[in-house]
């Protein structure tokens, strides 16, 4: 190979590399839902949901409808129960992923409970 010769795997790698710095990869962070079932519920709904806080990789939750199943199997209703999930006062869909409804409907939510006069609401910062 001549000085003036780029190797393709060379080429790839900054390819690869250029493609990170312009749009670099999200980690899937892991959140941890507190699961309640409405007082208003208790005669309609049995069983009881766990209160500590569960991951949502713990249960292999992607989505709202997997967090569903969940509340269905804690509880020991049929799949066939029609639930309506309602988070920080709105009824979410099942097709919306855990990750979006937290950081786009429950942090929102908790962050104006707390700071009522702000306008902008901060990203949800990592703690690595």
């Amino acid at each position: 190979m001549e000085d003036g010769d780029v190797d393709l795997k060379e080429c790839q790698f900054l390819f690869e590399d250029i493609c990170k710095m312009i749009s670099p990869v999200k980690p899937e962070y892991e959140y941890f839902l507190t699961l309640r079932k409405a007082r208003s519920m208790e005669d309609f709904i049995p069983g009881r949901t766990n209160r500590a806080p569960i991951s949502c990789k713990g249960f292999g939750g992607k989505n709202m409808e997997h967090v569903n199943k969940k509340i269905l199997m804690d509880t020991g209703l049929d799949s066939s129960v029609a639930l309506e999930l309602l988070i920080a006062n709105k009824i979410v869909e099942f097709n919306l992923p855990i990750i979006q409804v937290v950081e786009q409907v429950w942090w929102p939510y908790v962050y104006k409970q707390s700071n009522p006069e702000a306008f902008e609401i901060p990203a949800i910062t990592k703690e690595d």
